[in-house]
């Protein structure tokens, strides 16, 4: 008996291992921090939210400059050029690692890059967008979002 208990712990013992490390730290709402982000070409958005599901889905809800509501999503797939719905003509290209994410934004009259970065503890995301806006100017960003509790 004994030896069979120690053999399913045997067993066990690395998919819990697995389980615990599996939790995509990604997955969540994001809200940003408007007083801790810097615009580098003029005023930034009101607010952010973004919210990224356990399969993939990535919903962006948020008020622009003007006041006005702005809602876009994609469905992330590893390296893979997928379309952004509300975003007529765009795509995204997205790569990920437990701690960092790199993306590759076009849209029929801008392009950019963004890094973002995960703190320690998971819940902030500090994301930094390169490139050229809807008029051509160069764009540089450091947006700071804050994990929402569960």
């Amino acid at each position: 008996m004994r030896r069979l208990a120690m053999f399913l712990l045997a067993l066990t013992f690395p998919a819990a291992l697995v389980a615990g490390h599996s939790k995509n730290p990604w997955v969540g709402t994001w809200k940003l921090n408007v007083a801790k982000s810097q615009y580098g070409g003029g005023p930034g958005l009101q607010s952010e939210t973004i919210v990224i599901g356990a399969d993939g889905k990535v919903t962006v809800t948020a008020v622009n400059t003007g006041g006005q509501p702005v809602i876009w999503s994609y469905t992330y797939s590893e390296g893979r050029e997928v379309p952004i719905t509300g975003m007529e003509n765009s795509t995204v290209i997205e790569k990920r690692t437990r701690k960092t994410m790199e993306q590759t934004w076009k849209m029929p009259t801008a392009s950019s890059t963004g890094k973002g970065v995960l703190s320690k503890d998971g819940k902030v995301l500090t994301y930094t967008l390169d490139g050229t806006d809807t008029q051509g100017h160069h764009q540089h960003d450091v947006l700071v979002f804050e994990k929402q509790a569960s």
